[in-house]
């Protein structure tokens, strides 16, 4: 039995921006694990410093 793997390209496309932006492995694997808490930190950092 033979093991492949097919993926989207649009998703690779995204992980490879998300590499080019500075974002690490881990970083992404945890915003893909929680990304509700993610964003809201983001939002409220963005807010605290304005």
């Amino acid at each position: 039995m033979e093991n492949t793997v097919t993926l989207d390209r649009e998703w690779i496309d995204l992980m490879k921006e998300a590499r080019d932006q500075g974002f690490t492995k881990e970083e992404i694997i945890e915003f893909l694990k929680n990304p509700a808490a993610k964003l809201n930190a983001l939002y409220t950092s963005q807010i605290a410093s304005s």
